[in-house]
């Protein structure tokens, strides 16, 4: 499937809020028991940036995002978001390679984080061969060893 990274504008804070919503609701009703809008909302409120936030489109329609910290030492991926309907078309995978490639070709670590409910995910990100280094009991940290 083709698609296309574009820069995130202030006018897709919204279609970024409710796809944060549709892609992580039910494992965090599964960790801590209920979604409460209103503090989601703050929460990703708190946390928005457009610095590093990319949409994923597929023909001409929002797909997911991916939000991308490019630090000295290391390529931090916060956020890799797909709407249900375009998961496991290769999109993650592909996005995933590529930053892999970036931070070996600049000799940077990429790490991430995965709520430990998401299996799914997590299983992807082992195929490419990121290892678990750590874990806070409702995520697992990783690292992709170049």
């Amino acid at each position: 499937m083709e698609f296309a990274l574009r820069s995130a504008t202030i006018d897709d804070k919204e279609f970024l809020y409710q796809l944060n919503k549709s892609t992580m609701s039910s494992h965090v009703e599964r960790i801590w028991g209920s979604w409460d809008d209103a503090w989601q909302r703050d929460n990703f409120d708190k946390k928005f940036t457009l610095e590093g936030y990319d949409v994923i489109d597929v023909d001409g329609r929002n797909a997911g995002a991916l939000w991308v910290s490019r630090e000295t030492s290391q390529i931090k991926v916060e956020r890799l978001h797909i709407l249900s309907e375009f998961q496991g078309r290769g999109i993650g995978t592909r996005i995933l390679r590529n930053l892999i490639r970036e931070a070996s070709d600049q000799s940077r670590e990429i790490v991430l984080s995965v709520l430990r409910t998401n299996t799914r995910a997590k299983s992807l990100y082992e195929r490419l061969g990121f290892e678990e280094i750590g874990n806070d009991g409702n995520k697992f940290h990783m690292k992709h060893f170049v």
